[in-house]
């Protein structure tokens, strides 16, 4: 088995999309650009295998990137699986992924000598240094039978875009009379000494004695000053030893290799509905050289007239011939392939890159009573629920209870960030060294349970909670981080009450969901409906399985929207928002968590882990939902509590 055959095919979009650090028991790697990928590199049957086998399609999050991407995007594909332990037989799609060494700085933790390799280094690394910088009676690395393992060094250099690379020792250590001393790889030492902090840490070269500390590493100008150019190095090692450096303007920084802002991914969602969900497109879809031949017809033998599409007979009778080979009805076959060939040829211009537009058609998908046709259920199917067969008291609070028995919900890799995260579409780092048609992308099959609120009930709850309600206050906030350029961690271009009551209940319900129906709370994620599109207006949340490599779900989720049973847990979730043990600090604090973005919002009482949540965990207020310890009639849910 290879040592990154343990690695799920999620994990390579995100947390180890590319451009990432994989830290591995004894080494670290960095995650390869597109041209590497398998699709890229091989060739003939096996290339065909491997595009049959991970090749997503969504045309509606196609459009949206080609759109907020300003390049063709055309369709996605996702991670190969890493090859079986000998002795299995191998289908050809199973082939590796590409990763590079990086950090290219290695520190033997015996000698403590620095050393290089190359990207491309694929041996395990070893220190097989002779000597040692001070002297003693230890035993050499090169004596031993096998010299230790060298580590990775925990400093680098990046920017904001996203460049990074190795920290610059010898130009550090010798400043600008590097030229004086030959040391380098193998005569550098990196080493501490009691005093706190990098001030008690120093590089120092065994040749001509010099050293320093790195106490003013963190220092951006006494960094730039070593650099040749004096600013960021525009290194990609992600794209490999052949790629030219970009032309960075930045000033570089000094970061921990194990930092949490090394590296910021930015993914984009999109949930497959209706009509692209239908058994007829998925199967075009699904099927490349047809959809191909079909095009090629179409492009020399169909004519538009009045925004219709008219086809001749030749056209018909292929079209009527391969309805038939997929059992599928002739006359509905033909007409989704026209509509799909006008859909796909639409200006692109008319596509919505708003993330509240682009969710409003999810939003009117799940909310429709109208439950696909038997055929159409593979990707999408939905069951409205009878809300007279529950308590009286859910259809005060809620319109519309829906079980999600099957959804698909695909996740495409944009790009990424490092020091401080940017929004999608926004990166100005290569993920690849030529333009590819394509995106990175993974699918997630699953179930799920979709609430609609209410309209009446919440516009009455917004005129009595408006006195103690803190979503404006926040809009603002986000609004003057975006003017002064400042890091949107929210990953949302505003707020208000209305969604922070949304968002805290679906909080409240996933931590009740997780006691109850068989998913832990990391396997199970939100998807909010909140805002609108023009005066039509949408408030609901969806609270599906997340997990990125299972086929399908064990059916815990939707079981729990049935009468009598989801009842219980909302009365339970709610119930339990009365509880923290941080209260009553959490209960009356009015600004806590990352920059101030919650409200009465801890880990003790409504955070989840960091997969389920769409905002980062902020922009949460218990207050919303349960009320004020003084005014507890103001909560949305107030009616509800002891009930």
């Amino acid at each position: 088995m290879g040592k990154f055959d343990t690695l799920r095919r999620s994990q390579l979009i995100t947390p180890f999309g590319i451009g990432s650090m994989i830290d591995l028991p004894e080494e670290t790697f960095i995650t390869a650009g597109l041209d590497v990928w398998p699709s890229e590199t091989s060739q003939n049957d096996i290339k065909e295998a491997v595009l049959n086998d991970t090749t997503i399609r969504d045309e509606r999050l196609e459009k949206r990137l080609t759109k907020l991407l300003g390049r063709s995007v055309n369709y996605f594909l996702s991670p190969t699986v890493g090859r079986s332990p000998m002795g299995y037989t191998e289908p050809p799609q199973n082939q590796h992924m590409k990763f590079y060494r990086f950090p290219s700085w290695l520190q033997c933790p015996n000698c403590k000598v620095l050393k290089y390799f190359p990207l491309d280094y694929s041996k395990t690394p070893r220190c097989t240094n002779p000597t040692r910088l001070f002297e003693g009676t230890g035993q050499m690395c090169s004596s031993m039978r096998r010299g230790p393992i060298m580590k990775p060094v925990r400093f680098l250099i990046a920017c904001p875009d996203g460049h990074i690379d190795d920290f610059p020792w010898s130009r550090w250590v010798h400043g600008d009379n590097e030229n004086d001393c030959s040391g380098g790889s193998g005569d550098l030492y990196l080493l501490s000494s009691a005093q706190a902090d990098l001030t008690g840490i120093y590089v120092q070269c065994k040749k001509c004695g010099k050293k320093r500390s790195m106490g003013s590493a963190s220092n951006k100008q006494s960094l730039k000053k070593i650099l040749f150019e004096n600013k960021c190095t525009g290194r990609n090692p992600w794209l490999g030893k052949n790629h030219n450096n970009d032309d960075c303007a930045n000033d570089p920084q000094l970061v921990y290799r194990a930092s949490s802002s090394i590296y910021f991914a930015n993914t984009i969602s999109s949930i497959l509905i209706p009509p692209y969900s239908k058994a007829i497109n998925v199967y075009l879809n699904n099927n490349r050289r047809l959809w191909s031949d079909i095009e090629d017809f179409f492009d020399d033998g169909a004519t538009k007239v009045n925004g219709n599409l008219e086809i001749n007979q030749t056209i018909i009778k292929y079209l009527e011939r391969a309805a038939l080979r997929a059992q599928f009805d002739k006359e509905i076959f033909i007409e989704t392939v026209k509509n799909k060939y006008l859909n796909q040829s639409a200006n692109i211009e008319a596509e919505d890159v708003d993330d509240e537009k682009f969710r409003f058609k999810e939003y009117m998908a799940f909310s429709n009573n109208v439950r696909p046709a038997l055929e159409d259920r593979n990707d999408f199917d939905i069951y409205p629920c009878d809300l007279s067969k529950y308590e009286n008291w859910v259809s005060e609070y809620f319109m519309k209870i829906i079980r999600v028995e099957r959804l698909k919900e695909t996740r495409a890799f944009t790009g990424f960030s490092r020091i401080k995260p940017i929004n999608p579409g926004e990166e100005k780092i290569q993920i690849n060294r030529n333009n590819k048609n394509w995106l990175p992308a993974i699918e997630v099959r699953g179930e799920g349970i979709f609430l609609e609120f209410n309209f009446e009930k919440i516009e009455d709850w917004k005129s009595i909670f408006k006195e103690f309600g803190k979503g404006e206050n926040l809009d603002n906030q986000i609004k003057q981080n975006e003017r002064l350029k400042k890091p949107n961690f929210t990953r949302r271009s505003g707020t208000n009450d209305v969604m922070m009551l949304v968002h805290t209940f679906a909080h409240l319900f996933i931590r009740q969901l997780s006691f109850e129906c068989g998913y832990d709370a990391s396997s199970l994620k939100e998807r909010l409906f909140v805002g609108k599109d023009g005066e039509q207006e949408m408030c609901g949340v969806l609270i599906y399985t997340a997990s990125g490599d299972a086929e399908g779900s064990l059916g815990g989720l939707v079981e729990r929207a049935r009468p009598g049973l989801i009842e219980n847990t909302i009365r339970s979730a709610i119930d339990e928002a009365h509880f923290c043990s941080n209260d009553p600090i959490c209960h009356e604090t009015d600004r806590q968590g990352l920059e101030g973005f919650n409200v009465s919002a801890c880990h003790s009482c409504v955070l989840l882990p960091e997969t389920s949540c769409e905002h980062n965990n902020l922009l949460l207020d218990r207050r919303c939902v349960i009320g004020t310890f003084d005014n507890p009639e103001v909560g949305y849910f107030s009616e509800l509590m002891g009930g």
